[in-house]
């Protein structure tokens, strides 16, 4: 199925970090270069290694290839592979960063969230912790994509200068609501099991549904009301239904 173009044109993205406990975590968005996939990558640097290193590079590393190198036919397949390649090439781009950093120390390790769109599909592909929930576009019901790789509280999902700790889990999901789609993916700096957060979040993006504010302004509101105790990020994207979708009588 080829992108949808039209539904990428509407695509709205915004993300927010609060960054200042350790300054582990990184966000950045991108394009392919032929404009057919849009997304959000967020990194989070694990504990007692080189992490804001690791983190903010993988950003990079991502960014760059995605918006100079990559271009998206509409393939899931395809896409999981390119994102695997990029993984698995990843230590040894990390390895290089660093060196031209001046860095010596070969202890960088981060998580690894994915998400985006081609119009058709929402794609998420991730290597850590962390949430990644979706709301459909009415926000009476959510799923959650992210099974946290960890084990007896210790994280074992992880890119590094060393390697890749685990295979990193994608998935691909057809856009298949009218009211269209909302992605959240978030550190672990925010915990949504505290019902009131996800109370909160759930308000917000209601709000902006409602089109009372914009998801910029929604999503920094949503994370000045935080009392977090750690670094803090968070990426939303909302997906519009295709217009043949929205004008569909099915229920």
């Amino acid at each position: 199925m080829k992108p949808n173009t039209a539904v990428l044109e509407q695509v709205k993205i915004a993300t927010y970090s609060r960054n200042d406990f350790h300054g582990h975590d990184a966000v950045g968005t991108f394009e392919t270069v032929d404009g057919h996939l849009r997304g959000i990558i967020i990194c989070d640097g694990v504990s007692q290694t080189l992490g804001s290193v690791a983190s903010r590079i993988m950003v990079q590393i991502m960014n760059e290839a995605f918006s100079y190198a990559i271009t998206h036919d509409g393939n899931p397949a395809e896409l999981e592979s390119v994102l695997d390649d990029l993984m698995y090439a990843a230590p040894q781009n990390m390895r290089f960063a660093l060196l031209e950093e001046g860095v010596k120390s070969e202890d960088a390790a981060t998580t690894v969230m994915i998400g985006a769109t081609d119009g058709n599909y929402i794609y998420v592909y991730y290597l850590g912790d962390g949430t990644i929930l979706h709301f459909n576009g009415d926000l009476q019901a959510s799923a959650s994509y992210l099974i946290p790789y960890s084990r007896g509280g210790k994280l074992e999902g992880y890119v590094s200068s060393k390697g890749v700790s685990s295979l990193p889990t994608f998935l691909a999901v057809r856009q298949s609501f009218p009211e269209g789609s909302f992605l959240i993916m978030a550190t672990d700096g925010i915990s949504f099991n505290n019902p009131d957060i996800y109370k909160s979040l759930w308000l917000h993006l209601h709000g902006v549904r409602m089109e009372k504010f914009s998801l910029e302004d929604g999503l920094q509101h949503f994370m000045s009301k935080l009392e977090v105790k750690d670094d803090a990020t968070i990426g939303v994207m909302y997906v519009p239904a295709p217009d043949y979708m929205k004008d569909s009588d099915s229920k």
